[in-house]
């Protein structure tokens, strides 16, 4: 799961730096998470356990207690997945906590029926303690038989109520665990919590950025909420820790030496401090990427045919829609020594061309440019080695990440 393992870097990043000690055990369902907190009943230095994209179906209090794990050994939850178990979002649970990120329903005004069992407890005890009646108190006037009858009446209006509010939440359960999507990545809520303390590195911006993308590209959250949370969030974060670079370098390029000789000392100019670029590993950058799946590290035709859109709006599954993707080679003029070869080894003019002729030639073969193109983060890692000139392996998307 890459959100998962995304969610899990951004932690190791915020544990090393307030120097706290961890184990990291990947798990792919809860009885791998059960069999862990078994495990730790012997182990009387664990204190927390946080469980990244997971754990939220599980009924983690009472596992603590049939597992026997250490009395002090408290739960955090911090999943993306709804509906959420409701017994782990009880206030009754003292070893149990939920991070429930989750902007849809807080847009909404949609809660989770947590707790109803105590309103209703309350409101039966109200009932209840206007229901005492003593037989020897003084009468209105009214006969014992009349003052029955009214009691039962109450009664009987009391039962009613009682049956109500249950059958509403019922009801209500019932709607809750009806619906089932992803709220907030993990990778995005963590992003958020170490950005409270301390400004977001490339390191963990990238992390989240792919995060991010990663649930766009299976559908779990709309066009409209990936751009909102990449420009307000991510794009932003991004100029922040640029704005701060530029400024610290203006000022060591700038700064007066008084050591320095004359105006005309040769030497003067090597000796000035000079603004130190970021190393290539941290470069990131910001821009509109074509929606192809690893283009950059395989061929064109075969990106294209392992795209989802491109496959689905060409036809690629029918002959004519083999013949209209070399129609559009044609048109925009990519020959076939170009896109049957890797991306790094296509000439340079096509490389560089190659956005603005899927803009202008797409659209005669039904392809929108809002969906051929993504407002993404692409990093440059630098060198990696003898095969990183032949795939382009140095330079990567978040979508390619994804993909991955």
């Amino acid at each position: 799961d890459h959100d998962g393992l995304c969610a899990w870097k951004i932690l190791e990043v915020i544990l090393m730096r307030e120097g706290v000690n961890y184990v990291v055990v990947p798990v792919t369902g809860n009885t791998e998470i059960v069999e862990h907190i078994r495990n730790l009943g012997e182990d009387a230095e664990v204190r927390w356990l946080v469980m990244l994209n997971c754990g939220a179906t599980l009924d983690l209090q009472d596992q603590l207690e049939k597992c026997r794990a250490p009395p002090d050994l408290c739960c955090l939850v911090i999943d993306s997945h709804r509906p959420f178990l409701l017994q782990n979002l009880s206030e009754r649970n003292q070893r149990v906590f939920v991070l429930n990120d989750d902007p849809i329903a807080e847009a909404n005004g949609i809660l989770p029926p947590v707790d109803d069992d105590d309103e209703e407890e309350a409101a039966e005890s109200g009932s209840e303690g206007e229901e005492n009646w003593d037989p020897d108190q003084p009468g209105d006037g009214r006969s014992r038989g009349e003052v029955a009858a009214e009691r039962l009446t109450r009664k009987r209006r009391r039962q009613a109520d009682r049956a109500q509010r249950m059958e509403t939440k019922r009801r209500r359960v019932n709607e809750y665990y009806l619906t089932s999507y992803c709220a907030m990545p993990t990778g995005m809520s963590l992003f958020k919590m170490a950005t409270q303390v301390a400004p977001a590195s490339q390191d963990m911006l990238w992390l989240a950025a792919v995060s991010l993308l990663g649930y766009h590209q299976l559908g779990f959250i709309s066009e409209v909420e990936y751009s909102r949370l990449l420009f307000e969030d991510l794009k932003e974060a991004h100029d922040r820790a640029a704005d701060a670079s530029l400024s610290s370098g203006s000022l060591g390029s700038t700064a007066p030496d008084s050591t320095q000789g004359s105006e005309g000392d040769p030497d003067e100019q090597s000796r000035r401090p000079q603004p130190r670029s970021l190393p290539s590993k941290r470069r990131l950058r910001f821009e509109a990427d074509l929606r192809l799946a690893c283009y950059r590290h395989t061929t064109l035709e075969d990106s294209i045919s392992r795209s989802g859109y491109f496959y689905g709006a060409l036809q690629l599954h029918r002959d004519k829609g083999q013949r209209a993707l070399k129609n559009f080679f044609a048109t925009a003029g990519i020959k076939p020594d170009d896109y049957k070869q890797l991306y790094s080894c296509m000439q340079l003019p096509v490389k560089k061309g190659l956005r603005k002729k899927f803009r202008e030639h797409g659209k005669l073969y039904g392809l929108t440019e809002s969906r051929m193109f993504l407002q993404q983060f692409v990093r440059d890692l630098g060198p990696l080695g003898d095969t990183s000139p032949a795939l382009l392996l140095h330079e990567l998307s978040c979508s390619d990440a994804v993909d991955v």
